[in-house]
């Protein structure tokens, strides 16, 4: 593919997921697209079906249609055991929904494919890997991890896409040290060491007005009580009332940060954050 036209179909990818961030909602990292399918369904904005066949043949795990009744749009794939609908971060099939939902949202579906020359549906495939890495990988959101491994289980990705998207990104993984206080585990996007609140940077990132901010999962087990609960990350203890995940505590109206649960200040920030303030055991 020419170069002018690749740049063209990563632009109208760019495009095409603002759009659909704005009107899903989508912006915290990491994305779930299963669960994302059935958000969509539910909202009832598009006509839009997923459909196992244990007869599905062929090279791609997934295809996307028209429904034969011409007034919905119908995914097609593999059968896909529940477990690996919620743990993708080992499999394929998160990117593989992420890259069918970019061909729905880029526009791809008002022309069979049967219509279409060769380089336009190289340009399509183009245009939905695009758009599947950005709403997997946000490039603000993949800076604040340490590692190829830990980005990829984080976000819920291969370890091969992650390489993808350091290579289209510039993004690269080194781990700095904190001049301060010595802590050695501080990601390339940080501004600020969240051991002691050290600015890292002459002139740190403005956070932006609109950004997708990465949702941590919560601890195993609650660092005030100690008790051990599953469910939602969002919320409180059901036994102290305390939250389950880190933020920062921003001194005026900045927004408010998701931080690690070891966190003492915020690396976005510099605010010293919740966990800073709790008698954490």
């Amino acid at each position: 593919m020419e170069p002018l036209i690749r740049e063209e179909c990563l632009r109208n990818a760019a495009v095409r997921l603002r759009k659909f961030r704005e009107e899903y909602g989508v912006w915290t990292a990491p994305v779930n697209t299963f669960r994302l399918l059935r958000e969509i369904e539910r909202t009832g904005k598009i006509r839009l079906q997923w459909e196992q066949d244990p007869s599905f043949r062929g090279e791609a795990d997934a295809l996307t249609v028209c429904s034969s009744e011409g007034n919905g749009i119908l995914i097609v794939t593999r059968m896909i055991p529940l477990h690996w609908q919620k743990y993708s971060a080992w499999r394929r099939n998160n990117f593989t929904m992420a890259h069918e939902l970019g061909h729905i949202f880029c526009g791809h579906m008002t022309t069979p494919n049967a219509r279409k020359s060769p380089a336009v549906l190289e340009m399509e495939e183009t245009e939905a890997d695009a758009f599947a890495a950005g709403l997997l990988t946000p490039p603000e959101v993949l800076g604040h991890f340490c590692s190829v491994k830990e980005a990829a289980e984080a976000l819920l990705v291969s370890e091969s896409a992650i390489r993808r998207r350091m290579r289209d990104t510039g993004i690269l993984f080194a781990i700095r040290t904190c001049p301060k206080c010595g802590f050695d585990r501080i990601p390339p996007a940080a501004d600020y060491c969240r051991m002691c609140g050290q600015s890292l940077q002459a002139n740190p990132h403005p956070p932006a007005e609109q950004a997708v901010r990465y949702l941590p999962p919560p601890p195993e087990e609650c660092p005030v009580c100690g008790l051990k609960e599953t469910g939602a990350p969002e919320g409180r203890c059901m036994n102290c009332d305390n939250p389950k995940l880190n933020h920062c505590l921003p001194e005026y109206d900045q927004a408010q940060h998701w931080c690690p649960a070891d966190a003492l200040f915020c690396e976005t920030c510099g605010a010293r954050t919740l966990y800073s303030e709790l008698p954490v055991r």
